[in-house]
């Protein structure tokens, strides 16, 4: 079945067949859901909308990638966030769809990072030079870190929060606000502290607050469940879902749930990962 297939980067005239193996492969994901997640980036001008496979000059599988360039100490650097990979059933033999996922995170002038990987994911991920950021993502609920309760957070507008933040830090969460996400900004002893979450649910019943970045994580950990019971009070909400890495430590008592995490790059440590680009693409 390996014979007669290609691959290459998917541009914007292969969208529509693109779509279509979509849509055949998750059938109860909206059209208008897939199409966003197709076309989503964060880059004005992206190279591509991810690497195809094809065969008989149809695509018969898929790798999803999202870009951005952003600044790490100083320097631009490019990313590609893994968004999700898939093939039809016939094509999964021989080794076929391993080849499409080399293809698609060989460019070594690339930053990739997959934040939604499966463990067979990462078989194979591994052997390409993959490492993980996160192995968990932890639930942390209300009592477990009584030492960090004072004082109480003051809450703080998006004025002063700014004027707080380094411009970095500012910038980054004004390219967000606006999403579909809560935003929580604190002030303590004169530092500003920023948290952007996502309401989710646990097995489709109970609310938590998922952190998806942290903007002063030494801060977070001093103040933290202060910091946690303003989120989960003013988002109403249960538990915080963390990964260690995003929230800078592991809290005591917390509650592990699957959540592995990848990257892979030349020359770029782990810390340089945020999850906010990934994340904002499932949002409903």
């Amino acid at each position: 079945m390996a014979e007669g297939i290609t691959y290459r980067p998917a541009g914007p005239r292969d969208a529509g067949a693109v779509l279509d193996l979509l849509a055949g492969l998750f059938p109860t994901a909206s059209r208008a859901f897939l199409h966003r997640m197709l076309h989503g980036s964060f880059d004005p001008d992206p190279p591509d909308l991810g690497w195809m496979m094809e065969a008989g000059g149809r695509p018969v599988g898929f790798f999803g990638l999202v870009y951005k360039t952003r600044r790490w100490e100083g320097r631009a650097e490019r990313f590609a966030n893994i968004w999700g990979y898939c093939c039809l059933p016939d094509f999964r033999k021989d080794g076929a769809h391993k080849r499409l996922v080399r293809e698609a995170v060989a460019d070594p002038g690339l930053n990739y990072t997959g934040l939604t990987c499966t463990q067979r994911a990462f078989d194979i991920y591994r052997g390409l030079g993959f490492g993980w950021i996160d192995e968990q993502r932890v639930y942390s609920f209300p009592g477990t870190h009584p030492h960090t309760l004072l004082p109480w957070p003051r809450r703080i507008g998006v004025e002063r929060f700014e004027a707080l933040a380094d411009p970095g830090t500012a910038a980054l969460f004004r390219e967000h606000r606006g999403h579909v996400l809560r935003e929580f900004l604190f002030e303590l002893g004169g530092r500003s502290l920023g948290l952007v979450c996502r309401r989710d649910y646990h097995q489709k019943r109970y609310p938590v607050l998922t952190v998806l970045h942290v903007s002063d994580k030494a801060l977070f950990r001093r103040h933290f469940e202060a910091v946690k019971l303003a989120c989960l009070r003013e988002g109403r909400a249960a538990a915080l879902s963390l990964v260690p890495h995003q929230a800078g430590f592991r809290p005591a008592l917390s509650v592990p749930v699957p959540g592995l995490q990848v990257y892979k790059s030349a020359h770029l440590p782990r810390e340089a990962f945020d999850a906010l680009y990934s994340e904002l693409l499932y949002l409903a």
